[in-house]
């Protein structure tokens, strides 16, 4: 169970309640340093872009290049689908979205502090890159492929390096999350 932005359980460092109607964050600080003087940045939104279109109109050649995406909400208690008779689970959305799309790519960008996934392939799509990114402390996957075997060609797409990067070290990986979802 998760109970969150109760005033009375503020009660440990890192715990925090927000008055909607005043504006007013509370927040107990860790005690490791004192609050920022240039306040707080909190996500309002899961999905910065959207690329959506369909298999009889897809969106074509759009490409993201050095971009960064930063500070979306968390997203681990929103809707999610379970393919494959539901022993896992993924939610259908990301920093960067496509979906229904041909020749799209996002390259040389910086995902960092999401709060759910950095890149979502869903759907319908045709060659597809994600590629030579960066992705930094993120709530969930940082790229999911989900097609879907709905009568059009499942997820396609150019399988090139993701580079995860932890604090001590970048390491180069082909392991990017894909799925055919049968509807």
């Amino acid at each position: 169970m998760f109970v969150e932005n109760v005033r009375e359980e503020l009660d440990a460092p890192g715990e925090w309640y927000v008055n909607a109607s005043t504006h007013t964050l509370y927040l107990c600080a860790n005690g490791t340093s004192p609050p920022p003087s240039s306040g707080f940045i909190a996500g309002q939104h899961n999905n910065i872009v959207s690329v959506v279109g369909s298999a009889s109109a897809p969106v074509s050649n759009v490409a993201m290049l050095g971009v960064t995406f930063e500070h979306t909400e968390p997203t681990f208690l929103d809707p999610f689908t379970a393919p494959s008779g539901g022993d896992w689970f993924y939610q259908d959305n990301g920093a960067v979205r496509f979906s229904g799309t041909v020749n799209c790519s996002v390259e040389g960008s910086l995902f960092v502090n999401l709060g759910g996934t950095g890149v979502m392939i869903s759907g319908f799509n045709k060659r597809a890159r994600v590629a030579d990114n960066e992705f930094l402390w993120l709530g969930d996957a940082a790229v999911i492929s989900a097609g879907r075997g709905d009568n059009h060609d499942l997820t396609a797409h150019d399988s090139e390096y993701v580079h995860i990067h932890t604090p001590s070290e970048c390491v180069p990986v082909c392991s990017i999350l894909l799925c055919s979802v049968l509807l």
